[in-house]
């Protein structure tokens, strides 16, 4: 049952039309530390340093978007502006 699998949006969501793509680092736990650092983060540490560097990528995080979290991806060279809060309500 594909259901079982994939995520369910329960609000409706839409790519902004200036994006060419989008990374979704957002998941139910992931403003919390621990699952920032072990299970979201490392999702965009082996993204190609082109996609991290194109500001036509957006990156979808957990809302609100904690410290943390902008600023490890600062240093990875994603800059607050592309981050895009995803409420965890949103994807279940």
């Amino acid at each position: 049952d594909r259901s079982l699998h994939a995520p369910l949006l329960t609000e409706e969501w839409c790519m902004p039309k200036e994006a060419s793509a989008v990374v979704l680092l957002a998941q139910f736990w992931g403003s919390e530390f621990y699952h920032w650092m072990v299970e979201c983060l490392p999702r965009a540490s082996l993204l190609p340093l082109d996609l991290l560097q194109d500001p036509s990528v957006l990156f979808l995080v957990p809302a609100p978007i904690p410290a943390f979290a902008s600023h490890s991806l600062s240093l990875l060279g994603v800059l607050p502006h592309r981050l895009v809060p995803l409420d965890r309500r949103t994807v279940e």
